[in-house]
């Protein structure tokens, strides 16, 4: 969320605010409750159904607990209720945190105002953190809020905290029952003692810290449906300077619409959410191929493979591309990839084939690696029932997992031509340097996707030094056709083509490597949203095609 989806900001106290070591440090003061003790702030935020939260607290090594107080950043609904206020007629509610001393312990409990609560003031339902034992002074906490409205009188809204991973409450609850109060437009910040009371004073000033905010309002249609941006993504409090505007938009995007229930993996849910999220990037570009789709099969001796062939207007007929998508092996399928295929085979004048090959982890390896092999083979075999002459080129090209395959395919069928490689995994055993430097969930392929993608893609982990899998382990290269490397500079495969491509110049192979500077892993079957990327690796490819 950009600074200017922030609106009117009230009750900041700059006399109680300050930056200490790149921290926001909030002081309580002495012998005041409330308000006066503290920070009571209220940020107007775009009207939502559903919105996350997230921030970093600590408390200072020398901070009095006294009785306790508010704490934090929190959410408000409709008149947003506190201080007493019960929502009676349910136009109105508030998550926010609490910490409290019982004179035994002190610990963080949810505080909320909904409609039908018991009242007289927030209610407290939920679990207790930590659930024995102390806050520690000095520590930092995460806290996790998440808050989605109902509909009608009905309890199907939902509210969720989580503190350093910790579920406290989970469930679903009635905010409001005033249709016109029902949208989430508050970013509270009360940072303050009370209760109300003496006994809630402290008799000396203490300081509270914050670091990491990070606001998402989540759109309903999304849910968990964008998967492999961000089931495993949450919104970076920072992004690489070396990002483009477009790849900021793009993580700003999957940040706003992450899924809070995000670090679950599901094969269904992937695959639903890659489909998802290139239809809802690339919709406004279907229908304007120019040329015809035909879809059909290749029989191999186990299966039969779809295919789909982009013929454009005023083919080529000495070239024809055999295309296959990425996805990890485990998701992803022609539909996902059907824009930038036919982008392709547009701006080439060159018919292109894409492959529908079977799917781990039904399909482990080498299962969907010989569909490859067998169609590219009967391609290769039957060139002109495609519509190109018999002295016509065949090639082979492949985004991500689709690069690793093409580049096996390459290597492996006798009779192919030339090759494009998309961002390819090509050192899956991630030996390579780029590895190590792009862990970061902001650079989208995280070591744990990565890691989630093989267990489900192969058998065994001796599987990965195959050379089939892992080109960098090979060591006769000499027969393999002219290649073209279009590398994400941003990405955990970049190394892998760099070797790929000194080992191949090595053995006296034609190549050429484009480096797409500011990118991440994914960019190119996204023109909706990387259009300039896009743009700049298809005239490489163009330029590619007419040099062979």
């Amino acid at each position: 969320m950009a600074k200017s989806d922030f609106g009117s900001v009230s009750g900041w106290h700059n006399d109680r605010a300050m930056i200490s070591n790149k921290n926001l440090r909030i002081t309580l003061r002495k012998n005041a409750l409330s308000g006066e003790s503290g920070i009571v702030s209220a940020t107007r935020i775009p009207d939502g159904s559903a919105y996350e939260l997230d921030f970093d607290v600590r408390f200072h090594s020398q901070f009095d607990w006294s009785r306790g107080g508010k704490v934090g950043f929190g959410l408000g609904i409709g008149n947003r209720n506190t201080g007493c206020n019960v929502p009676f007629d349910g136009a109105g509610g508030t998550l926010r945190l609490m910490w409290y001393n019982d004179g035994n312990r002190v610990y963080f409990y949810p505080y909320v105002y909904h409609a039908g609560m018991a009242g007289p003031c927030g209610s407290n339902f939920g679990k207790l953190y930590p659930s024995s034992g102390s806050l520690e002074k000095g520590k930092w906490y995460k806290v996790h809020m998440y808050v989605k409205s109902n509909t009608g009188s009905n309890a199907n809204g939902h509210i969720q905290i989580k503190i350093n991973g910790e579920t406290l409450i989970d469930q679903s609850i009635r905010w409001t029952t005033n249709d016109s109060k029902r949208l989430i437009s508050n970013l509270s910040f009360h940072t303050f003692r009370g209760g109300s009371g003496d006994h809630w004073k402290s008799d000396v000033d203490s300081y509270i810290y914050y670091d990491n905010l990070s606001v998402r309002q989540i759109t309903q249609y999304i849910l968990t449906a964008t998967a492999l941006v961000v089931l495993y993504f949450h919104c970076a409090t920072f992004w690489d300077p070396r990002f483009t505007n477009e790849t900021i938009a793009f993580l700003q995007l999957a940040s706003r619409n992450a899924s809070p229930q995000g670090n679950s993996l599901e094969v269904k849910t992937m695959r639903q959410g890659i489909e998802y999220l290139h239809h809802a990037s690339n919709e406004k570009f279907y229908g304007t191929f120019k040329g015809t789709l035909e879809e059909s099969t290749v029989k191999t001796n186990s299966t039969e493979i779809p295919i789909t062939v982009y013929t454009p207007t005023d083919a080529n007929k000495e070239k024809l591309g055999v295309y296959f998508h990425g996805g990890g092996w485990v998701i992803g399928s022609r539909k996902s990839h059907q824009t930038i295929v036919n982008t392709i085979a547009d701006a080439t004048k060159t018919i292109w084939i894409s492959v529908e090959y079977r799917l781990a982890p039904e399909h482990k390896y080498p299962i969907w690696l010989d569909d490859c092999c067998d169609v590219t083979q009967y391609i290769i075999q039957n060139k002109t029932n495609f519509g190109v002459n018999e002295t016509a080129k065949i090639g082979v090209a492949g985004d991500s997992a689709g690069g690793m395959i093409a580049s096996s395919v390459a290597r492996t069928v006798k009779n192919v031509d030339f090759q494009i490689l998309i961002y390819a995994g090509l050192d899956i055993t991630r030996e390579t340097p780029s590895y190590n430097e792009f862990t970061h969930q902001m650079y989208v392929l995280t070591p744990e996707l990565m890691d989630w993608l093989k267990e489900h893609a192969f058998e065994t982990s001796q599987d990965l030094k195959d050379p089939r899998i892992s080109a960098l382990y090979n060591t006769s290269l000499q027969d393999v056709p002219p290649c073209l490397f279009i590398v994400a500079e941003l990405d955990p495969l970049r190394d892998g083509s760099l070797e790929y491509q000194k080992l191949l110049e090595k053995a006296g192979v034609q190549t050429k490597l484009l480096l797409v500077k500011g990118v991440i892993h994914g960019y190119f079957s996204l023109p909706g949203i990387f259009p300039q990327a896009v743009a700049e690796s298809i005239n490489t490819i163009q330029d590619f095609m007419v040099s062979i």
